[in-house]
């Protein structure tokens, strides 16, 4: 899966990625009891069930939220995805899954825009649009009713990035976007 996305593979690569994995879980199970919890790792959106992508080995998002569905812990997971690019690899795992909500706005058009009671997915091209889309997030929160939600919070729309940008979104958008978020989800 590493070779997949681009990067080379070794022992140490393996340690990293599987300690990433667990230590998501143990992250969002933390969340049960304690509320918010941050695990500032990346590489995960882009990833699908064979194969790694665009970085992402494992898709630890819907991996931890399926096993924690899958233990009783939860009944819905919701993954909002604030990263310039769209997670396409989330979308594929888990498009067909009730228990998953996604509301994924971002700046490039990999699976295309989508609107449903779980599922809000919003293309953008500046700062204003991507403003308003994330402004939607508490009503995509009231009805899916999460009992988990993920955040990838994804650093990369930040106007100067190489790998993504967003004409106008710089670092005061995205640290209000981030407060918006955990206002919305506490």
């Amino acid at each position: 899966l590493a070779e997949s996305s681009g990067l080379t593979w070794s022992p140490a690569l393996a340690r990293s990625a599987v300690s990433i994995w667990a230590g998501h879980l143990a992250a969002c199970r933390l969340a049960q009891a304690e509320g918010v919890v941050l695990h500032p790792v990346s590489g995960a959106h882009h990833a699908r069930r064979s194969r790694g992508s665009g970085f992402c080995t494992f898709n630890f998002l819907v991996g931890a939220g399926l096993q924690l569905l899958e233990a009783g812990a939860v009944r819905k997971v919701a993954i909002i995805d604030l990263d310039a690019h769209q997670g396409d690899g989330t979308w594929h795992l888990v498009q067909n899954d009730e228990r998953f909500g996604i509301f994924d706005v971002a700046g490039t058009d990999w699976v295309g825009e989508r609107e449903s009671g779980r599922v809000l997915m919003r293309v953008v091209s500046d700062a204003e649009g991507y403003r308003k889309a994330v402004g939607a997030l508490p009503g995509f929160l009231d009805r899916f009713q999460p009992d988990l939600v993920q955040y990838q919070a994804g650093m990369d729309c930040h106007q100067e990035d190489l790998a993504g940008g967003i004409p106008g979104v710089g670092a005061n958008l995205l640290a209000s976007r981030d407060r918006f978020v955990i206002e919305a989800v506490t």
